[in-house]
């Protein structure tokens, strides 16, 4: 699976990446000085990329959870010849 990122510049393979978190953005201010969420990527590098930045804690959390589902839709079972296999997904990370 990959996932592109919230400004649709970047495109990331979710099996790079060690940690997906929520984040506290307080190096700026979003609107009405309210500090932000990023959901951070961290590479195997150990740095981080921003995936997405949202307003609240919880849409944050949300969108980890999509992409969670995301994921898990990924592993597919053919029930009739009995056999697994990956679908490829790409996911696009919400603009609010």
């Amino acid at each position: 699976m990959v996932i592109l990122s919230q400004d649709k510049k970047r495109m990331f393979n979710f099996e790079n990446l060690v940690e997906i978190r929520v984040f506290v953005h307080n190096n700026y201010p979003l609107k009405d000085n309210v500090k932000g969420y990023d959901l951070q990527g961290i590479g195997q590098n150990g740095k981080y990329i921003i995936l997405g930045i949202y307003d609240t804690e919880e849409r944050a959390k949300e969108v980890l959870q999509e992409i969670i589902n995301t994921y898990l839709d990924c592993n597919e079972e053919n029930i009739y010849e009995k056999f697994a296999y990956v679908k490829n997904k790409v996911f696009e990370m919400p603009t609010e």
